[in-house]
């Protein structure tokens, strides 16, 4: 006791017996009068509090904090503030007109204040008050500001992916059934250039034919994006909360491709029934199918349950690394452009690097957003586009002909090696990239107006941009 009474003799001025014997006596779980490390052990693990590596980095170097550490510390935490806040934070620290405090200082005054981690620690240094109100000092905590429910976040971030799938799909839905009829089709009917493909369209079902397919491709797509974009914020923060080697705190490029590559996975598995529904009601004829329910009675009547994972598994392989590929280049390239061009707004820390997490919390302009998701998505496409070509060739494979087909010869039964061996005895490597410029003409719209429309509805929410969590 009276040890600790030396220990403590540095935070108050004269030493009180008062915090200093709640303390001992919260932390000697056997009561015999001594403090070992067995019972610090059990007094933290009794609250489920964690020893870990999270370190606040801008102590690691200095005993002193200024205006930027203290703002850089913040922004990393999720927490943006202005340099007038930063200002005020410390002055309630020290009273002078000092622009920065001793680790000292900072350390006392949030000695007794009982949160464990680091978030909440500064969210009560942010909005905390100390008030003494007798001869003994009392801490009196306020309503601190709670860390978001991960659920109702959860929900948001569902909510966002779904609007944002919707919003680009309807958009881009003309692109998008033009793209999967080259695909499908392929160019060998001498009229099947572009213009040409619309006019059939056109001619075969009016305007309205353009968007044929896209109920079914909305109903497709919000879930996917919601479930993607929802679980890759969820494997991020698994990925680096269960990193016992610390390979992943260490290259976070391949966190965020990991990321993204289990992200895609969850969501295809989950929705890829409703992938082979819609591009079978996309191309469709006119009353082929009444409805999507009659034409997943018929793929049922005709296959079977395997009839609506056909091409699963390499719809699988293609999707893991166009996935990764996406979402780390665009957190890649985000914080590129935030460290380039937005430092000397944000006036960071010269220890905070281009990787550095605080850039993760950081909204970049609106309209860059556009560009550097588009230029993602670009790369994934080009890097993936073989793979996305034979599972779309798989899962439309059937029996009938077609006015775009070359003479109208139905298809044999399709299996992976009889697909690429046709595809490369009638085109070679070419044949493998049918119908990618397309693609890259829907993927430019569809992706800028889906990530533009996700990451600003986190903005409106307050729950940070995409990659913060």
């Amino acid at each position: 006791m009276s040890t600790m009474r030396v220990i403590f003799s540095s935070f108050f001025d004269p030493p009180k017996t008062y915090p200093i014997k709640e303390l001992f006596r919260q932390i000697d779980l056997d009561n015999d009068g001594f403090v070992s490390k067995e019972d610090v052990k059990a007094f933290l693990l009794k609250f489920d509090i964690k020893i870990t590596k999270y370190n606040i980095d801008i102590l690691a170097d200095v005993r002193r904090l200024d205006l930027v550490d203290i703002q850089t510390y913040f922004l990393k935490l999720g927490i943006p503030i202005e340099l007038a806040e930063a200002k005020r934070l410390l002055k309630r620290m020290n009273k002078t007109d000092a622009q920065e405090i001793e680790y000292s200082e900072w350390r006392k005054f949030l000695l007794f204040q009982p949160i464990c981690d680091l978030e909440s620690i500064a969210h009560y240094w942010r909005n905390g008050c100390v008030i003494d109100l007798s001869s003994d000092p009392v801490i009196t905590i306020p309503q601190i500001l709670k860390k978001d429910n991960d659920h109702s976040r959860d929900v948001i971030q569902l909510v966002a992916g779904g609007v944002a799938g919707v919003v680009s799909r309807t958009c881009t839905a003309p692109i998008d059934r033009l793209k999967i009829m080259r695909q499908v089709y392929g160019y060998k009917h001498k009229r099947s250039g572009f213009l040409e493909a619309y006019r059939y369209m056109l001619r075969e079902g009016g305007i309205v034919s353009l968007w044929r397919g896209n109920f079914v491709n909305v109903v497709k797509i919000a879930p996917e994006t919601a479930i993607k974009y929802t679980t890759y914020e969820r494997y991020k923060r698994l990925l680096m909360e269960n990193d016992s080697l610390g390979f992943f705190e260490g290259h976070s490029a391949m966190t965020k491709f990991s990321a993204g590559a289990m992200a895609g996975l969850t969501a295809q598995s989950v929705i890829y029934p409703m992938e082979v529904l819609r591009t079978r009601m996309c191309l469709r004829k006119t009353g082929q199918y009444s409805s999507i329910l009659d034409c997943g009675r018929k793929i049922y009547h005709e296959l079977g349950v395997v009839g609506f994972y056909r091409g699963y598994f390499v719809n699988v392989a293609g999707i893991l690394p166009y996935a990764g590929i996406e979402l780390a280049t665009y957190e890649w390239l985000k914080s590129i452009y935030i460290y380039r061009y937005m430092r000397h707004i944000l006036h960071l820390s010269p220890r905070v690097i281009s990787d550095h997490p605080a850039i993760s919390y950081v909204h970049p302009p609106a309209h860059t957003i556009p560009f550097l998701a588009a230029s993602a998505s670009m790369l994934a496409v080009v890097l993936t586009y073989p793979m996305a070509l034979i599972r779309s060739k798989m899962q439309a494979s059937f029996y009938w002909k077609h006015p775009l087909c070359v003479g109208g010869n139905p298809h044999p039964k399709l299996t992976l090696p009889s697909l690429l061996s046709a595809i490369w005895r009638d085109d070679g490597v070419i044949g493998l990239y049918r119908g990618m410029g397309a693609n890259l003409i829907k993927v430019l719209p569809a992706t800028a107006i889906s990530m533009l429309t996700y990451e600003s509805i986190r903005r409106k929410c307050n729950i940070g941009p995409m990659g913060s969590g």
